[in-house]
């Protein structure tokens, strides 16, 4: 399921869902993120869509969900 959210804390953006795949970069607290699916990997939950604000705006990857809450903190579209 779809869902708008944001980071509650500075997250990394991975090109997987794994602590050890390769880092895109660092999302700061309170970075809009659009989540399009969810995975599992181990005992770890994670998201995967796209950044909705700030300057990693388009950048898509996967966050693990520990950073993230329901709702977007800005106005990205």
């Amino acid at each position: 399921m779809a869902a708008p959210l944001h980071t509650t804390d500075a997250v990394h953006l991975r090109a997987g869902r794994s602590r050890n795949a390769r880092l895109v970069l660092v999302l700061a607290k309170n970075t809009d993120f659009y989540a399009e699916c969810w995975g599992v990997s181990g005992k770890d939950w994670w998201a995967y869509g796209k950044v909705m604000s700030g300057s990693a705006t388009g950048r898509r990857g996967w966050v693990h969900i520990d950073y993230v809450a329901h709702g977007y903190r800005h106005a990205a579209w």
